[in-house]
């Protein structure tokens, strides 16, 4: 059985429901932001999915992700990237969407959006993914995958902004003054 949009608009409070060194995890309504400004261990995407798990019980109609990489981000290592396996596995069921925005210009960024896309692209996940080089772009197509039920793609938006001014950041995950 395939999860279907939300046929209610969803409370589109934003709630920060933890935040490390190295990354965030948020809500908005049935969206949940994560932001990744380090490496991201097994530990700590063990605890991501303890929060995705308790959050999910919130929204059983099913949930969508939207996660922001920033440029500090280093390519997890073999634990981490299980443990975001086994969750992602779990998610199966009831995830709507995936969006993922990799934040910042040049070769490397372009490169690391095109790997994902590719890797989405040969997946065989039922999610609709997306990666994307900015959040505007990123909750815009999300919102239209959800439908009008869904938070609106400017609650996104907020939501991303708050976090990444929290971390010294601007929109595109540079740090002020740098």
């Amino acid at each position: 059985m395939q999860p279907r949009p939300p046929t209610e608009r969803r409370d589109a409070k934003f709630i920060v429901q933890e935040a490390t060194p190295d990354w965030t995890a948020a809500t908005v309504g049935n969206v949940m932001i994560t932001l990744m400004m380090k490496r991201g261990s097994e530990q700590q995407m063990r605890r991501l999915r303890e929060i995705h798990d308790g959050w999910y019980a919130a929204h059983p109609q099913g949930i969508a992700t939207f996660n922001i990489v920033l440029p500090s981000t280093l390519i997890p290592e073999q634990g981490s990237r299980d443990a975001a396996a086994e969750a992602l596995a779990a998610m199966q069921g009831h995830h709507l969407a995936s969006t993922t925005v990799i934040l910042g210009d040049g070769f490397w960024a372009a490169t690391i959006r095109s790997v994902l896309t590719t890797m989405f692209a040969l997946s065989r996940t039922r999610v609709p993914q997306k990666v994307c080089a900015t959040i505007d772009e990123g909750a815009s197509h999300q919102a239209k995958l959800l439908g009008p039920k869904a938070p609106p793609a400017d609650d996104i938006v907020m939501a991303c902004a708050s976090l990444l001014r929290t971390y010294s950041c601007d929109t595109n995950g540079v740090p002020n003054g740098g």
